[in-house]
């Protein structure tokens, strides 16, 4: 036996703005990570801060190509959540037709 777990629209519509939420929050660490970086040079002159700074650089480069994946997802889930607005629709369509085609029997 399987379980079919229903979710409404609006609580798919939730957790996606809550995705977006958390990916804006990222987006403003980033940028003080941006800046941090920037200004280290100014406190710590020594190889390590060379090695320090090539780390964070490629921290952010990795950091920014996964937001930019979750942006496409983003995106892509909320093209699945518009969808199913509609399929709801064509199924109560559906049921009552059915429904009306049995009770003409």
């Amino acid at each position: 036996m399987s379980a079919i777990i229903n979710y409404a629209k609006k609580d798919y519509e939730a957790k996606i703005t809550e995705l977006e939420s958390y990916n804006k929050l990222l987006e403003g660490h980033l940028t003080k990570m941006e800046t941090y970086k920037s200004q280290i040079k100014e406190f710590w002159e020594d190889d390590n801060a060379e090695t320090t700074i090539e780390i964070l650089q490629a921290v952010i480069v990795r950091t920014k190509r996964t937001m930019s994946q979750v942006d496409d997802n983003l995106i892509f889930y909320r093209n699945i959540v518009t969808k199913m607005g509609g399929v709801g629709s064509a199924t109560d369509d559906l049921l009552k037709t059915a429904l009306g085609a049995i009770g003409a029997l």
